[in-house]
């Protein structure tokens, strides 16, 4: 599992969700993705089925998400919004995973 990436956002503007994936042991942790190829947050989740998780004989579960933009002239990253399939994730750990990818940006939530 510790080869599977922490936070991977693929474009500096779109949608973004925390999933929890497990073992079948019951180990797990929580990965952010983000991208703006996907038209709706169920499209994230199963593109990283699809690609990252395929044949790992892990679980994943969407905890919800919302919009991402960053500013990368500005160095802010700005979350807003939730997913109307998911609701909005628990925002502290969006931030706290952002801050350890983009430790000089200013990342806020409106």
């Amino acid at each position: 599992m510790n080869e599977i990436e922490d936070a991977i956002i693929e474009d500096y503007s779109g949608k973004f969700i925390l999933i929890s994936i497990k073992e079948e042991s019951g180990n797990g942790k929580i990965i952010l993705r983000g991208n703006s190829f996907c038209k709706f947050h169920d499209d994230i989740l199963k593109h990283v089925i699809k690609t990252e998780l395929k044949d790992k004989k892990l679980k994943a579960k969407c905890l919800g998400g919302g919009k991402i933009i960053i500013n990368l002239d500005d160095k802010t990253i700005t979350l807003r919004s939730k997913s109307t399939q998911y609701g909005m994730e628990d925002r502290n750990i969006t931030v706290s995973m952002l801050k350890e990818k983009f430790p000089t940006f200013n990342i806020k939530s409106v």
